[in-house]
């Protein structure tokens, strides 16, 4: 009776070993779909995160861009000596009929005469006024390996039902971009802003010369 009792107690022995023997392979393959999917996901998570980051970083630029042309337009609107008769309105030109004879364009004649003269600070300015790249203190966005600026755009809106104050008025419609891209001769035409169409953001402001406001 005591060596039947003994081989019961070394066969239980055994069966316990075969128990904690190890994984089965079923489960070092669950395991690893389950490492390997928390590894994409996470890896997802941190290129969304890095690709918002980057976006956001692009639309406050192109506010400061905007912002920093505004600024400089009111500056001379208000101030610029260039702009002719800044204290006795001209009676043609505040009589202008047409575009380039009005208070609109003495502003923006000055503007770009200004950023002209400062190019290495504000950077050198396509076709006079259509665009220009903004480095901001020379550094460019990194995306990856790839650098790039920014390009502010311009565009005059001269469609008026009133052209009397039109004239005085210098309008302009903004579209900020990334050089990623050329720029799109019809992007002012598309409505839309969006990274499909390279567009950071799109403005519009309206400034008036000081001495166009002293018009009859």
């Amino acid at each position: 009776m005591v060596a039947y009792k003994y081989k019961l107690k070394i066969k239980a022995a055994r069966s316990n070993n075969e128990d904690d023997a190890g994984f089965t392979l079923i489960e070092v393959i669950l395991a690893a779909i389950i490492l390997m999917a928390f590894v994409a996901i996470s890896a997802q998570s941190i290129l969304l995160s890095n690709l918002v980051r980057i976006k956001a970083q692009e639309r406050a630029k192109a506010n400061q861009a905007i912002q920093e042309d505004v600024e400089l337009l009111r500056l001379i609107g208000a101030n610029d000596t260039n702009v002719t008769q800044l204290i006795n309105p001209n009676a043609n030109i505040c009589a202008a009929n047409s575009n380039t004879t009005g208070y609109a364009n003495s502003l923006q004649t000055n503007f770009v005469a200004f950023k002209t003269s400062y190019s290495s600070t504000y950077g050198a300015m396509d076709n006079s006024f259509a665009s220009e790249n903004v480095s901001f203190s020379s550094r460019s966005f990194s995306d990856g390996n790839f650098n790039y600026r920014i390009r502010l755009r311009r565009q005059l809106v001269t469609a008026s039902n009133d052209a009397s104050i039109n004239f005085k008025a210098l309008r302009i419609r903004y579209r900020v971009e990334t050089t990623k891209k050329s720029a799109d001769p019809n992007a002012f035409n598309n409505p839309n802003c969006d990274y499909s169409n390279n567009c950071i953001l799109d403005d519009y402001i309206e400034v008036i010369p000081n001495v166009a406001l002293r018009c009859p």
